[in-house]
């Protein structure tokens, strides 16, 4: 931190401080902090903030400008800080609650706040969207208001410096250097918890290299007092020490150590500290490599911190590869697309094969990897064998489509589609523009990445799956964009929305990832007019987790395909419940507050689980502990088995789902909103009854054959194994019935759907498929 800023942010939580009367009952756990932000509607660069105690007035601190100086890696949005210094009623103490403004770059109408105790996690409240509804009496500014309830430690009084054996080593060998460390304001003063850490960590850095502490201490950032940033800090600056003296001062010599640092910067003296973990000459020589690299001595941004982070994890499955990459020309400076190709080497180095060997050896980067090549090294790390990553990368084989587009949220957005063996297809950059602006609409925020690299290759995708995202990349199989119908281009836009959902939903537990990305899809298909019914996951062979804790106590790995699959298909019956109770909108809303938990801008990033769930659920935990511990899918009580319906149909509503009595099943329903069936009579139904009612195995939703109507002359030439003439086929206006007998050579005992097909509307206009939809569908357990 400069002093310039230092003074900002001292002078305004100095002004901001709250004399807050905790009630009993929130003591030492929470406290009630009311915040509105402003925004002259003149100019909306302007913000101004009020703060107050929610028992308080707003015109005990009045209205504040804020300087919303900080920008985001992205750059997408500014933010500024503010600190709130809150008394605490049962005790001479005081805690400080840190309260950040962020505001949209390309909209700046649009307004976050975030909230943390000074020695908590950004990630405990989020990042939460602020409404700015309100105007001022005079018409100038817009406002909003947000209460927060700040989680508060407990607290304990400060304490005496306790006498240690290395501080006696430091008064007994270097009186002066012990006299320049307890006579510190924040020392003498007694210290807390965080305190005395920063100190045993000073005298580490003193034990490794005196100079070292000589020099620290001399710094003003660590003379007036400590903040949880700046001993953090102290703590892996004393880490680097210990793996190389010589590089740690040379650190202290730089500018921006010397002025105070950023969380971004101590995050990067971590990474450097790190790349030392087996303690040899080589972990030596790749912290000297950064140390020298001129962007790291300018000044570390948070895009060249993530880079440093990503470089300490190669590092640590392959130090001979870190060492390598460091001197590679795309490292001499640092953006976006450099950070993925670091992800992409990771990846790789992890895999523990000879994956990383089939980048770093190929002739073509005998010279070392060039900025325009990353690209292409972001699709490498994609791919599952050595020699198919040859392959990629020989001459003309990938083939690279870039475009930029523009989305409301990422006006930036770069996209790159890598092509092996396919011809390509123009409208494809179109609908992955399209697909993250739809996913960026429901999440409110820019996509994490703002170059997406779509790669096109079946040795890119997990083994048995149709697509895969990497976070650094996502892939789908080589065909996929080759579109026959409308129904292969629905299916192209649903896989590519699921994909690119998991850029947010990644990372925490399977079944939160899978099912919120089929709920995307979900969501997807019902704007695009399909019906209900073809949107939800199926039961796939394999799934016997009998509910999200069975499965969650498993565990399984995606390489466990059967199991894994529950993860889609408990995941979304979960979330596919409470969208359709809460409706879309609060539950859209519920899905950000959810992602929120995961977000934040200074701390290491925490999973959505369970406990989260029901968190943000709060108000219908009754649907989420049915879903996770009430046994839905036990054999005796999965959906669609003898006829139980899962979600809704769409446009069918059955009066009697199928039901199997003896060897005969029947089914009847009512056809809702404005829908008809393809044959809408029994003339018509007598001409082409095939197109009325279908049966499919509920496995791999292949097709089976068709239940037909008796013919008043002649018979049907029953083509598939499938096709049956039903004994009762009624069709009487809105309403159907049907009882044939389940077809033998199906086999019994055995999962089937029963599939209505017509048009959405009298229009007769199809939304999916050649010539007509899916109305609905109902399973039928056939014993």
């Amino acid at each position: 931190m400069s002093p310039a800023t230092r003074w900002f942010v001292a002078t305004l939580a100095g002004a901001l401080a709250l004399a807050v009367v905790l009630p009993a009952s929130a003591q030492d756990s929470t406290a009630t902090v009311d915040l509105r932000v402003w925004q002259r509607i003149g100019d909306p660069l302007r913000i101004y903030v009020s703060a107050r105690h929610e028992a308080g007035s707003w015109a005990t601190l009045g209205t504040i400008p804020l300087d919303l100086d900080g920008v985001s890696s992205r750059r997408t949005f500014r933010y500024g800080d503010v600190a709130l210094d809150v008394p605490l009623a049962s005790a001479d103490l005081a805690t400080t609650v840190q309260l950040r403004v962020w505001q949209h770059i390309a909209n700046p109408l649009r307004i976050y706040v975030s909230a943390r105790h000074e020695a908590g996690s950004w990630a405990t409240l989020g990042t939460i969207p602020l409404t700015l509804d309100g105007v001022s009496s005079r018409g100038t500014f817009r406002y909003g208001d947000i209460a927060l309830d700040v989680p508060l430690p407990s607290g304990e009084p400060s304490q005496p410096l306790a006498e240690t054996q290395n501080l006696r080593w430091l008064q007994h060998h270097y009186p002066d250097l012990h006299g320049q460390l307890t006579t510190l304001p924040w020392v003498s003063d007694g210290v807390n918890a965080t305190e005395t850490t920063a100190v045993d960590n000073l005298l580490y850095i003193g034990v490794t290299d005196i100079d070292n502490l000589r020099s620290t201490l001399a710094l003003g950032w660590v003379r007036d007092d400590v903040t949880d940033v700046e001993a953090d800090a102290i703590e892996w600056f004393q880490w680097l020490g210990h793996a190389s003296a010589h590089d740690a001062a040379s650190v202290l010599a730089m500018p921006w150590f010397r002025n105070g640092v950023t969380a971004t910067e101590a995050r990067a003296i971590r990474s450097v500290s790190w790349l030392d973990d087996e303690d040899d000459a080589r972990g030596t020589a790749v912290i000297e490599s950064v140390v020298a690299l001129p962007w790291f001595r300018d000044g570390i941004t948070e895009v060249e911190g993530e880079a440093l982070t990503w470089l300490r994890s190669l590092d640590y499955w392959s130090e001979e590869a870190a060492l390598a990459v460091i001197g590679m020309p795309f490292l001499a400076s640092i953006e976006n697309n450099d950070v993925l190709a670091l992800r992409s080497l990771q990846s790789l180095a992890f895999q523990q094969d000879d994956r990383l060997d089939a980048v770093l050896e190929h002739q073509d980067f005998h010279d070392g990897i060039t900025d325009d090549q990353t690209t292409l090294v972001v699709a490498a790390g994609t791919i599952r064998t050595a020699s198919a990553i040859r392959n990629i990368l020989g001459p003309g084989v990938a083939r690279t489509e870039v475009a930029f587009a523009a989305t409301e949220q990422t006006p930036d957005l770069k996209i790159s589609v890598v092509r092996t063996g396919t011809q390509s297809r123009p409208a494809t950059v179109d609908d992955v523009r399209d697909t993250v602006e739809f996913v960026e609409r429901i999440m409110q925020r820019p996509l994490p990445v703002d170059h997406v690299v779509v790669v096109l290759d079946d040795y890119a995708v997990t083994e048995n799956y149709g697509g895969t995202n990497f976070g650094y990349a996502l892939s789908l199989l080589s065909d996929s964009e080759q579109h026959g119908t409308p129904h292969d281009t629905l299916v192209f836009r649903t896989n590519l929305v699921h994909e690119i959902a998991h850029f947010f939903w990644r990372g925490h537990s399977g079944w939160v990832d899978e099912g919120v990305a089929r709920v995307f899809e979900y969501l997807y298909g019902v704007d695009a007019g399909v019906s209900p019914g073809l949107l939800v996951a199926p039961r796939r062979d394999g799934c016997e987790a009998h509910d999200l804790a069975m499965l969650a106590e498993w565990n399984p790995s995606p390489g466990q395909q059967g199991r894994y699959g529950c993860n889609y298909f408990l995941g979304q019956m979960l979330f596919q419940e409470l969208l359709e109770t809460l409706g879309r909108e609060a539950f859209t809303q519920k899905l950000r507050e959810l992602y929120g938990v995961a977000l934040t801008t200074e701390e290491d990033s925490e999973t959505a689980g369970i406990a989260e769930v029901q968190e943000v659920f709060d108000g219908q935990l009754a649907i989420v502990e049915k879903h996770w511990s009430g046994a839905l899918n036990a054999p005796e009580g999965r959906p669609f088995d003898e006829g139980v319906t899962r979600t809704s149909h769409g446009l069918i509503q059955w009066d009697q789902y199928p039901t199997q009595d003896g060897a005969f099943v029947t089914f009847s329903g009512t056809l809702l909103g404005d829908a008809v069936l393809s044959k809408e009579t029994m003339a018509d139904a007598r001409t082409g009854g095939q197109t009325n009612f279908n049966l499919s195995s509920a496995d791999d939703y292949d097709y089976a054959g068709s239940i037909l109507p008796s013919l008043v002359s002649g018979r049907w030439i029953l083509d598939d194994p499938g096709d049956v003439v039903a004994s009762e086929y009624a069709l009487d206006g809105r309403t159907f019935t049907a009882t044939f007998r389940f077809p033998a050579v199906l086999g019994a005992p055995s999962d089937y759907v029963i599939l209505v097909w017509g048009f959405p509307d009298a229009s007769r206009m199809p939304f999916i498929g050649n010539e007509i939809d899916v109305l609905g569908y109902a399973r039928v357990r056939a014993e």
